[in-house]
């Protein structure tokens, strides 16, 4: 029953149940098909395909214009993505785009940017350099396969607060020399607790 509460949101006009949507696991998200845009639970969907959880909450969809979802402002064609409980799961942003005050890469399915379950950011791959609460933060940039393990995107504490990020520049944090292209981890109140 549950699975079939999209159906009273929309018409049946507008949406087409495709089978080869569907995933194996019989649990797993459903897929349909939006005729028109339309606002599915607060989120403005394209026309396309929309994917719902089990419990029949919108899992994930292409948004049809710019629009603040859970708080995120996220440009046109942005696919989003939403846990059964319908928090922020995580995005793919449609082109570089300022997420609360960090400018993530965008490029459609190759940077993912995540949220905490209240909307806060948790990950976001820097354009280009930033200092974040006074640390020196690195862009994303590929380097040589040894090197490119290191390299991964600024997570962030469910308080906003710095977790991690790849230093661009050498810093002494807490008493400790930390050297460029060293990943450094800090507790929530911004303390140093690591770094490799």
């Amino acid at each position: 029953m549950a699975a079939s509460a999209p159906m009273i949101v929309l018409s049946a006009a507008l949406l087409t149940t495709i089978a080869g949507f569907a995933q194996p696991d019989p649990g797993g998200p459903v897929g349909t098909q939006l005729a028109v845009a339309t606002e599915i639970e607060g989120v403005p969907c394209a026309a396309g395909s929309v994917w719902y959880h089990a419990n029949g909450r919108l899992c994930r969809c292409t948004i049809s214009r710019d629009a603040t979802v859970r708080g995120a402002p996220l440009p046109a064609g942005s696919s989003v993505a939403f846990d059964e409980h319908g928090a922020h799961d995580y995005v793919f942003l449609p082109r570089s785009t300022e997420v609360q005050g960090l400018t993530c890469r965008g490029s459609g399915h190759n940077f993912m940017t995540t949220f905490h379950p209240d909307g806060r950011l948790r990950l976001c791959w820097l354009e280009q350099d930033t200092v974040i609460q006074d640390v020196p933060c690195a862009a994303f940039s590929v380097w040589s396969d040894a090197v490119r393990r290191r390299v991964s995107g600024v997570h962030l504490h469910p308080n906003g607060r710095l977790a991690e990020c790849r230093l661009s520049r050498t810093i002494t944090r807490d008493g400790t020399r930390i050297e460029r292209n060293t990943r450094i981890r800090l507790d929530e109140n911004g303390h140093l607790i690591g770094s490799r």
